[in-house]
């Protein structure tokens, strides 16, 4: 599947039953992601691939940032419910602006989390409370 113009989006288990049955989810997320990092929007992943997929990410992880082959990685199993619970939003952050040290302001921010509580409004089964990635 395919959103915006180029961001290629990989689903792997029962993530497009439960998830994504409204493209315009993914859509809305990676965009509104972006934007908060200070991208135009969606079109700064145009080169990227995104997988879901309900099993860990190495080590345990939920999500992982490649910026060496313009991918990103996300655990969409246990304990998420919805696609706007998970750490897309942060791991978007990383494809944006890198820093992975997190040393950026914008981490330490409630807006992130006030974004995603705001594209979950209407979602069944979706709850998002603040908590840090």
């Amino acid at each position: 599947m395919r959103v915006g113009e180029g961001t290629c989006i990989i689903l792997e288990g029962d993530v497009a039953e439960r998830w994504v049955a409204d493209p315009s989810r993914i859509y809305k997320l990676l965009d509104v992601s972006a934007r908060y990092w200070g991208a135009e929007g969606i079109e700064a992943l145009e080169s990227y691939t995104v997988k879901l997929q309900d099993e860990p990410v190495g080590g345990g992880n939920s999500g992982k940032h490649w910026g060496e082959c313009d991918a990103i990685l996300m655990s969409t199993g246990a304990p998420y419910q919805c696609l706007e619970q998970t750490a897309l939003a942060h791991e978007v952050g990383h494809a944006i602006v890198g820093d992975h040290d997190h040393k950026d302001p914008r981490w330490q921010s409630d807006r992130l989390w006030s974004l995603a509580v705001e594209l979950s409004e209407g979602v069944s089964d979706c709850v998002v409370s603040p908590r840090w990635w």
